[in-house]
């Protein structure tokens, strides 16, 4: 994603698709996620992965477009600054408005607020299916994956976004959209389907708690940890003296592998934490894209 702070400038950025993953990676984790859902919501979210796949690009164009100075910071989340901070170890059970009170809104601004827009869109599901309102649950859906998606890359975790330590820019481009064009869409899914399944497996065994927002945000930080420690092995592959393409290719799919099955994970959280076990539609939905929302600060806890 770039940090850019004026609407003017993301107009023109938006011409090119400098956002995290592309519309390839983003496309290949969202319609990956439903093959690994074990919930009893699976068959209708698998009849319905044309709309998830498209919706995973909502947040990047539609919703940027709509109110980019909102939108802007819940596509990062720099754990190497917020691990820092006297809140770090109470981020499971944090509400946003809590965060911004203790750090302030300029810091949140600048570190980024995927951890809660994540657990946000969670509830919204969680809500739509309760109410059967089923279009609205496959929207969230599908835009909850691209948030989760974000986080699978490791410069979204990292205030050293774009190759900074090193004094090469470009970097960021390069690993989310450049490589990934190298590969077919088919291909690239049947390798993120084979590095997610025994990631899908770990997550299988994880303990639960009945608090699932908690739980949920454990995973996205342990997620956003592991991401961030797979950094300077992609800067060292980037350098400039001997740049190794190849070595860069083979972190793609193993990082879009962790955040398909950590998606897959949390969709299947909000099926059981619906209570609904049966009465999915049988037939498949016309789905369009949401109207933007943003975060609300104000009643999330």
């Amino acid at each position: 994603m770039c940090r850019i702070t004026s609407v003017l400038a993301f107009c023109v950025a938006v011409s090119s698709p400098a956002f995290a993953w592309g519309d390839r990676g983003h496309k290949a984790l969202n319609v990956v996620s439903p093959d690994l859902m074990t919930s009893a919501g699976s068959d209708f979210f698998d009849r319905h992965k044309d709309a998830i796949e498209r919706l995973s690009l909502t947040p990047d164009t539609t919703f940027k477009r709509a109110n980019f100075e909102s939108e802007r910071g819940t596509h990062f989340f720099h754990w190497d600054k917020y691990r820092d901070t006297p809140t770090s170890a109470s981020f499971e059970s944090m509400s946003l408005r809590t965060v911004l009170q203790r750090l302030g809104d300029a810091y949140v601004d600048e570190n980024g607020s995927a951890l809660w827009r994540i657990t946000d869109v969670f509830r919204k599901t969680v809500t739509a299916l309760r109410e059967r309102d089923w279009t609205r649950a496959v929207q969230m859906v599908g835009i909850m994956g691209h948030y989760v998606g974000d986080l699978s890359q490791p410069m979204h975790v990292s205030s050293d976004y774009d190759g900074q330590s090193i004094q090469r820019e470009g970097i960021h481009r390069h690993f989310e959209i450049t490589l990934l064009e190298d590969s077919s869409a088919d291909e690239l899914q049947t390798q993120v389907r084979n590095a997610a399944g025994p990631v899908r497996q770990e997550l299988l065994r994880e303990p639960k708690t009945d608090d699932p927002i908690k739980d949920i945000r454990r995973l996205i930080i342990a997620a956003g940890q592991k991401s961030l420690a797979e950094l300077p092995g992609i800067l060292a592959l980037y350098d400039r003296r001997r740049q190794d393409d190849e070595g860069l290719k083979r972190m793609l799919a193993p990082r879009l592998g962790e955040g398909a099955a950590l998606f897959a994970h949390i969709i299947d959280r909000a099926v059981e934490e619906s209570a609904i076990s049966a009465d999915f539609p049988t037939r498949t939905l016309q789905v369009q894209e949401p109207a933007f929302f943003g975060l609300d600060t104000q009643s999330m806890e």
